[in-house]
């Protein structure tokens, strides 16, 4: 599964505290369950209910674009997230692109300073236009493409290590969602790929600085 490759490298820690978004149909919700453990939590948000029954993992129902009160801090977030794509490639790429920047207000309104953000992507302009973003945010990004992925695909998974939060854009505002990234307004909903039963290796890709080996983070 294709969690379990990214796990090599973004694996959350015993007692963590984790944030799932579009977290339905619920595979990578309960490989995290286990990583994190009884004694941590597994958050997932989506509009369709996974029907998981794990005594860690907490269900909220809501479209991830829009932010939830009351929720996190986080040690890490992880999105697998698509929109359903139509076949018009600018259309495809704004949607997936207003799915990106929901991610990153998440992480500036509940991940933890030195978190982890683990998303997937597709190469295109619009994720070098949402790259900027991520850089101002964390010490370390690197991306690569699970061997799981379908040949030829554009899907690549983004691991972002070292969040630091920016500042406030009102100077002195402290109020939540003061900070956010506009989104795209037209979206039409969200579904999950099916995950993967390769155990392969990872193989790394150009772009970004490439993925290097576990541990050298």
């Amino acid at each position: 599964m294709k969690l379990l490759e990214i796990a090599k490298y973004g694996k959350p820690k015993p007692g963590d505290a984790v944030l799932d978004l579009g977290c339905s149909p619920g595979g990578w919700s309960q490989i995290l369950s286990e990583a994190v453990g009884p004694k941590g939590e597994v958050v997932g948000i989506d509009t369709v209910d996974p029907h998981l029954s794990l005594p860690n993992f907490t269900f909220v129902q809501a479209d991830m674009r829009q932010l939830v009160p009351g929720l996190g801090p986080f040690a890490s977030i992880y999105c697998d997230a698509s929109p359903k794509f139509i076949g018009v490639r600018d259309v495809d790429m704004a949607r997936a692109q207003e799915l990106w920047l929901a991610c990153v207000n998440w992480c500036d309104e509940t991940l933890e300073d030195g978190g982890t953000l683990v998303m997937k992507a597709f190469q295109s302009r619009e994720l070098e236009e949402v790259r900027p973003q991520l850089e101002k945010r964390f010490d370390q990004i690197k991306f690569f493409r699970p061997t799981s992925s379908r040949k030829g695909s554009s899907e690549v998974y983004l691991l972002c290590y070292g969040f630091k939060r920016p500042e406030r854009k009102r100077e002195g505002s402290s109020a939540p969602g003061s900070n956010l990234i506009p989104c795209p307004s037209k979206w039409v909903g969200l579904h999950r790929t099916p995950l993967s039963l390769s155990l392969e290796s990872t193989a790394s890709m150009g772009g970004f600085p490439p993925l290097t080996s576990a541990g050298t983070r």
